[in-house]
């Protein structure tokens, strides 16, 4: 896909990618693989992605204009805050649907699957269970166990925006606190979190008629197979006629169902090839198990995605 992407590292190091798997080294604390849904309409700017410590905290940035699918981790032994920017609409994570007034608390040890449309933008803040049971001690919390509290909170919107002006900070290197506002910003975070499993301020749901297709359709895509979906299918999944269910998915992930559907299938195409390793496995073979018919047409659908071939992927599998 030929993405660039600005990464800022302690080094302060700038750096060029050539694919979306160098992307996904580039995440050094992250366990991540991306997956692009839709192709970049330009190949100068896709995404950036900034990576430091600031006190206490792992502070990560992630900005992509492009529909991604992430499947992963995040670092491995914290608890992980993610903060989206204003400019986020919906996104679908961890099996429910959220929105920018959410703040997102990725479990220790959890596992990250997300589904993003080209308005994705997000801070996340990563700190030790050690850290946050420090914090509780010290401001007199009552820490539950972790399977007890909250996946997701909705703070005041004034504490949100104050949230978001302090990581934009530290991902600017504006901050001259040296961890002060780190500090703080735990706290904060911390106790907006476990005050939600007191007051119930899960996220809201999703009441427009669009958003709960979206929901059901990404629900039963995750669970089916990809050869039995269609957009009729989908239509039926959603309880939706077909030109709602289109401006569902245009407005979330900016193409349309029979697209999007066709990404994943490319997407899951790649998976397989680049896990081939030494098995004996054939291009025609995986396009075949994925309903593309025409090798042809699969192998340029999927080089305009992933900017090679799909025989230079299966070619690396193998260590040729």
């Amino acid at each position: 896909m030929n993405p660039r992407t600005d990464v800022l590292v302690p080094s302060l190091l700038r750096s060029e990618f050539a694919d979306i798997d160098e992307l996904c080294a580039t995440v050094r604390s992250w366990d991540l693989d991306f997956r692009p849904l839709a192709h970049a309409t330009s190949y100068d700017q896709v995404g950036r992605i900034v990576q430091r410590r600031h006190g206490p905290i792992k502070y990560g940035y992630a900005k992509f204009l492009v529909s991604i699918e992430q499947k992963g981790a995040p670092p491995a032994d914290c608890l992980t805050f993610a903060v989206p920017e204003v400019d986020l609409r919906r996104l679908w994570w961890r099996g429910r649907d959220v929105e920018a007034a959410t703040v997102l608390v990725f479990p220790v040890g959890c596992e990250l699957k997300s589904n993003s449309g080209p308005d994705f933008e997000i801070h996340t803040v990563s700190v030790t269970w050690e850290t946050i049971a420090g914090v509780c001690r010290r401001l007199q919390l009552s820490l539950p166990p972790a399977w007890l509290c909250p996946e997701t909170f909705c703070p005041p919107l004034g504490e949100l925006d104050a949230f978001r002006r302090c990581l934009r900070r530290i991902r600017d290197r504006t901050s001259d606190d040296h961890g002060l506002g780190a500090t703080r910003l735990i706290e904060s975070l911390v106790i907006g979190w476990l005050g939600s499993t007191v007051t119930g301020r899960e996220h809201p749901q999703p009441i427009r008629v669009r958003d709960r297709a979206i929901r059901k359709c990404l629900e039963r895509i995750e669970q089916a197979d990809l050869n039995e979906l269609s957009l009729g299918v989908l239509c039926e999944i959603g309880e939706v006629g077909e030109r709602t269910l289109q401006y569902a998915f245009r407005e979330r992930f900016g193409l349309t169902p029979a697209a999007f559907l066709k990404m994943r299938r490319l997407a899951e195409a790649r998976n397989r090839l680049t896990r081939a390793g030494a098995k004996e496995m054939m291009v025609g073979q995986v396009a075949a198990s994925l309903e593309f018919w025409h090798v042809g047409q699969f192998a340029a659908d999927y080089r305009r995605a992933f900017a090679e071939m799909p025989s230079q992927t299966l070619q690396r599998a193998r260590g040729d």
